[in-house]
């Protein structure tokens, strides 16, 4: 260049696959310019392009750029295929499922084990990143906290293989106090501490994970649902209605329930000693419904005494809910005692 004149150098970004211009939000193409009067005959400038990277996920722009004196142009560098003068925008997608349903469904359990299956594009596989998840609360838009009042979190960090490919992360956690809660994965890959792509979608069906919850009614079908004594007698159909929320609809569960005698907080037998237990294998169409499982029994067997109605949902021969609480009201029901005394009415 020609120290002392007055330049400018302006560039826009295309897009690495097709040399089109890159459209910001509102259409128009990303540029940048600067003017510079150079001191000596060679040197360097900047100009610097200044947009929301947001719409470029997964995108390769490269700049190109053209110098100009007195509004003519003197200089142009606008080679698609330069390394040196492209930027990748990297992408990412994720899946959550537990480690033993494989599904997006996951049980009350002590050790609750998550895999969040990342894929990631237009990664540079020279380098370094760290991606780390964060779990959150659906409900509340939070993070959830493990039982010492922390974040549920998990990292790995790694160097791809090629531009494109998965990498796994997985929360391990206490879920044992958990009920119809729905927890969400949230993404951060970063390269040199520096973030460099996110996936933070509440309503992202794929980086979430249900955790069911089981309420339940227990009734003698002649009588109905309203009341809470059923008839002591033979062959008494007792029904178990359980309610359930928070489940994968389209997957096959079975509800396995035995009932307790409240009394001596063991199992109710029948005639033969067999304690009482039924089940049924049912596929939901929504995530929140009802089944009921039926007990035909000898009530006579216990008459006097007070029926608790304990049950498990499960999946794929997973243990997912336990409903067992012996003071629970709403799965107990009475059974009637009559004792008589005839006498004299003279004397």
């Amino acid at each position: 260049l020609l120290p002392g004149k007055e330049y400018t150098v302006s560039g826009v970004l295309v897009n690495a696959k097709d040399g089109k211009e890159m459209k910001d939000s509102n259409g128009a193409s990303i540029t940048a310019s600067t003017t510079f009067t150079p001191t000596t005959t060679s040197g360097s400038v900047d100009i610097t392009f200044k947009f929301s990277s947001g719409i470029l996920k997964g995108t390769s722009v490269v700049a190109f750029e053209d110098l100009k004196y007195n509004n003519i142009k003197v200089a142009t560098h606008a080679d698609i295929s330069d390394k040196d003068q492209t930027v990748d925008f990297p992408e990412i997608h994720t899946t959550l499922v537990d480690t033993k349903t494989k599904e997006h469904i996951s049980g009350q359990e002590t050790t609750i084990e998550l895999v969040d299956t990342v894929a990631y594009t237009n990664l540079n596989p020279d380098y370094e990143y760290t991606m780390t998840g964060t779990l959150m609360d659906k409900s509340t838009g939070k993070g959830l906290l493990d039982k010492d009042g922390k974040n549920v979190t998990a990292s790995k960090t790694f160097k791809p293989d090629a531009a494109s490919g998965t990498v796994e992360i997985v929360f391990t956690f206490d879920g044992s106090l958990l009920k119809g809660d729905t927890l969400v994965a949230f993404e951060n890959l970063k390269y040199n501490d520096k973030s460099v792509a996110t996936h933070n979608d509440i309503n992202d069906v794929d980086q979430t994970v249900d955790i069911p919850e089981l309420k339940t009614s227990f009734f003698d079908l002649e009588i109905g649902e309203t009341e809470d004594f059923v008839r002591a007698a033979q062959n008494v159909t007792l029904v178990d209605r359980v309610y359930y929320t928070n489940i994968q609809p389209g997957l096959e569960y079975t509800v396995y329930g035995s009932i307790m005698v409240k009394e001596t907080n063991e199992a109710f037998k029948d005639a033969d000693g067999n304690a009482v237990i039924v089940s049924k294998t049912f596929t939901p169409s929504s995530a929140t419904g009802y089944v009921d499982v039926e007990f035909v029994v000898d009530t006579t067997l216990v008459a006097g005494k007070t029926l608790v109605a304990f049950e498990t949902l499960d999946y794929n021969g997973i243990t997912l809910v336990i409903h067992a609480n012996i003071d629970d009201e709403d799965q107990t029901v009475h059974v009637p005692d009559v004792h008589t005394t005839a006498t004299d009415n003279d004397n």
